[in-house]
């Protein structure tokens, strides 16, 4: 994804040239490489509507009744935090669950602060999250 925005940059920044008009209007003509970079980058984040953010992993472990017990520490903080996404994931061999969408630090740190009594083993994971809503 970066790659993408320095090429967009490299190509907006560079072989752009604006054009003064009357009437203190400018009008921008760049090259059509730069208007198919930014449509395929439109298309990325369509396919992918994510950015990197954080979220608190209350849940992690590999043994034979992990895929129970991440279901039921899922719905144990569904039940208590409405408010609050709760995602289950399976990364092999461990069974995790992660709650909130953060970006920043900070945001998942409240979070963290207000749950660490109920889930003492809760740490702050840096993850791809969910886009916020507008």
């Amino acid at each position: 994804m970066k790659k993408i925005a320095t090429i967009i940059f490299a190509f907006v920044a560079l072989p752009c040239l604006a054009v003064a008009q009357a009437q203190g209007k400018i009008s921008v003509k760049a090259h059509p490489a730069v208007e198919e970079l930014v449509q395929k980058h439109i298309a990325y984040n369509i396919q992918n509507p994510k950015i990197e953010g954080y979220r608190i992993r209350i849940y992690r472990d590999n043994s034979g009744n992990a895929r129970q017990r991440s279901q039921d520490v899922s719905d144990n903080f569904a039940g208590l935090f409405v408010d609050i996404p709760v995602y289950r994931s399976y990364d092999n061999p461990y069974f995790k669950v992660s709650v909130g969408d953060f970006r920043s630090k900070d945001d998942a740190l409240r979070l963290y602060v207000r749950i660490k009594r109920l889930y003492p083993k809760a740490y702050i994971v840096q993850e791809a999250i969910n886009l916020p809503a507008l």
